[in-house]
């Protein structure tokens, strides 16, 4: 699997990160196992970063929007939280999620720095940074 994320029950965070090739699958899949892991209850804000991220002809609008309704089941557990997504080249994608899924409670927006990403997440920059970096060399076999 290209996508992998991490609880950070200290900070309140998942930090999640796409690399290589992902499909629609792929993202069904990995929110399957973040809203089934015990963690998943005692964080609110999630960092996503797709810039390493190949989705170029495997998630269109309408995978989008079927994950937008799969998320809606779950409307109660994601309502208040804030999604930061580094987006890189995928800001047309990006902004289709965030009109979609603010009506179920989750207020999602389209980053390009890091910094500014955690900033509006209330994260410290330095903390997503590691956790990005453990994640990237998990997904790649490097731990």
């Amino acid at each position: 699997m290209s996508i992998g994320y991490l609880p950070r029950a200290d900070l309140s965070l998942i930090v999640s990160l796409w690399d290589g090739v992902v499909t629609a699958d792929d993202w069904r899949h990995n929110l399957e196992r973040m809203l089934a892991d015990p963690a998943f209850s005692s964080t609110n804000v999630h960092l996503v970063d797709i810039r390493t991220a190949d989705i170029d002809g495997t998630i269109t609008e309408q995978d989008i929007k079927d994950i937008v309704e799969f998320l809606a089941l779950h409307s109660v557990e994601i309502t208040g939280w804030k999604g930061a997504i580094l987006a890189g080249e995928e800001f047309p994608k990006t902004s289709i999620f965030e009109r979609l899924i603010q009506p179920y409670g989750l207020t999602a927006a389209a980053f390009t720095f890091l910094d500014t990403a955690c900033a509006w997440l209330g994260v410290d920059p330095g903390e997503a940074h590691q956790s990005l970096r453990i994640l990237g060399a998990r997904l790649r076999g490097e731990d």
